[in-house]
Order: C-alpha cells, then sequence, then structure tokens
C-alpha cells in the first residue's frame, strides 16, 4: 500500500473526528452528568461534593449547559475534553478506514456504494472493534474526571489519568465500549449510506451534495445513539462506581430507578448527535473529495 493510499485511507476519519468532538463535547459532558448521576452513583460520593456539584449533576440540559457555564465559563463545557480528542481522532481514523476496507472487500472489485444494506451493516459493526479498544481506556478517564474531576483531582485531567492508571482500572469498562459500539457503528454507517443514497434520488443527482452529507450524517449519528445509549448508560455507570459488574449495575439501576433509567442522558446525547455527527462527515467527505482531487 502506497504512502498516498494511506493518508486517503486515514485523514478523512481523522478530521471528521476532531469536528464530532469540537462541536459534541458540551452535551457529551451533560449527557454522562446526568447518566451517572443517580441514586447509586450520588451514594458514593460524600455530602459536600453532593452539595457543590447538585446543579451541575442534575436537572434539564439547558439548565445544566447553564449552570456549569455560569460557574465554570467555557472552559467547564469543555472539561475532559483533552481524553477523547487525544483518543477520537486516530480511532475515527482507524473506524473510516476499516469500514472502508470492509466494504471494499465485501464488494469484490465492484462499487462500494452500491452493497447492500446488511453489508454497510457489517463492515460499519466491524469497525466498532477497534473503535471501543481505542476509547474504552480514554472514557474511563474522561467520565471518571468528568464526573469528579473538580471534588478528587482539582480539575487535572492528568492527575485523573495517572491515578487511573495506577489503580489499574484504566481497561475497567472497555468490554462494554465494544458491546455499545459494534451494533452503535452498524446502524451508524448502513443508516449513513442508505439515508445518503435516498437523499440522492430525491435531488436526482449521482454525487451526494453537502445538505445531502449534512442531513445523513446527523440522522445517522442519531439512529447510533439510539441503539447504543442503554449500554453506555451501564457503561458509564460502571466507569464510575463501585460495581464489581455489568448485571450489578442493570439490577441496581433498574430497581432505584426504574427501566426508563438506561436511556437517561437521551436528550442531550440526540441533541449532540446531530450536529456532531453532521460535522464529522462533513468534515470526512470534504477531505476524501480533496484527497482524490489531488491524487489524479
Amino acid at each position: 500500500m502506497s504512502s498516498a493510499e494511506v493518508i486517503m485511507g486515514f485523514a478523512p476519519g481523522a478530521v471528521g473526528g476532531f469536528f464530532n468532538v469540537f462541536v459534541g463535547h458540551p452535551l457529551d459532558l451533560v449527557k454522562t452528568r446526568q447518566q451517572v448521576g443517580g441514586a447509586s452513583i450520588a451514594a458514593t460520593a460524600n455530602a459536600s461534593y453532593r452539595t457543590n456539584t447538585a446543579t451541575l449533576q442534575h436537572g434539564s440540559t439547558k439548565t445544566m449547559l447553564r449552570s456549569i457555564f455560569a460557574q465554570q465559563g467555557v472552559t467547564g463545557l469543555y472539561a475532559g475534553v483533552s481524553a477523547p480528542l487525544l483518543a477520537v481522532v486516530p480511532a475515527f481514523a482507524i473506524v473510516f478506514s476499516t469500514n472502508d476496507c470492509v466494504k471494499n472487500m465485501l464488494a469484490d472489485r465492484g462499487n462500494a456504494s452500491q452493497l447492500s444494506t446488511s453489508q454497510f451493516a457489517i463492515a460499519g459493526g466491524i469497525s466498532g472493534v477497534p473503535l471501543a479498544i481505542v476509547l474504552g481506556p480514554l472514557e474511563r478517564i474522561k467520565c471518571e474526571f468528568q464526573v469528579h474531576g473538580a471534588s478528587k483531582y482539582s480539575n487535572s485531567i492528568r492527575a485523573c489519568a495517572h491515578e487511573t492508571y495506577k489503580q489499574g482500572t484504566l481497561f475497567r469498562g472497555t468490554a462494554l465500549t465494544m458491546a455499545r459500539d459494534v451494533p452503535g457503528n452498524a446502524v451508524y454507517f448502513a443508516s449513513y449510506e442508505v439515508l445518503r443514497r435516498m437523499f440522492c434520488q430525491l435531488q436526482g443527482i449521482d454525487s451526494p451534495s453537502m445538505a445531502a452529507t449534512v442531513l445523513a450524517g446527523g440522522l445517522a449519528g442519531m439512529a447510533n445513539w439510539t441503539i447504543a445509549l442503554p449500554m453506555d448508560v451501564i457503561k458509564s455507570r460502571f466507569q464510575v462506581g463501585a460495581y464489581s459488574s455489568c448485571w450489578q449495575v442493570v439490577t441496581d439501576l433498574i430497581r432505584h430507578e426504574g427501566p426508563s433509567a438506561l436511556f437517561r442522558g437521551l436528550s442531550p446525547a440526540l441533541l449532540r448527535a446531530f450536529p456532531a455527527n453532521a460535522a464529522c462527515f462533513l468534515g470526512a467527505e470534504t477531505v476524501r473529495t480533496m484527497l482524490t482531487k489531488a491524487d489524479r
């Protein structure tokens, strides 16, 4: 494989990953705090922590965003952003490259854009494996910092990462991350390809327009999180709480908060999903087009 082919495979995903994190992080912060702000997690924190952070851990998405901004400013909205940036940029590069590689294998020298929905889903699902391996440890640090950064680590993500590594819990929840990302990515990439193809047909064009890419990317992100959110809630609780197993998280959550708690954080997740993933795919497709033209 030539260096040009390597760049063609990794660059679009890297750029897409950067835009995904930058656009979506404030709402991701709210989602995480809503997910772990329940009774079982709150019980693990001391009384002063619960009192000082009550408005930052609970409430509507709008209320939490306003509270975080009022008390911590713009930097508060991007608490823990360095961890996902360091992870997501290379992870998305690998994910998009893996997805393209599997699609080309399934196409068997044909046109990869003409694959069936199930083939797009297979390619997307396989791409979720390397994503989870890269993201798992970084999400452990991100969730820990977003919830306990001020009280335990003096707002130092480096201290959070060091303590997590020292405790040997860096890979806590990585298997659950994979259980979230494999089906999530299957829906993500399959819905993106199908929607983009549908929008092209509606517009009567062969090549997708910017509007088609933005709409398909945003809706694909929303479809992804609708499927992935219950496992994301379980993962976040497990990574931050004092649980010994995934099953203990599920039983404790349902017993104290009901089945609806599995969809805690849905509002900020969906609000984040559309702009973040629209920006992700727009960035990725723009870079792909630029590289294709430069390679001619």
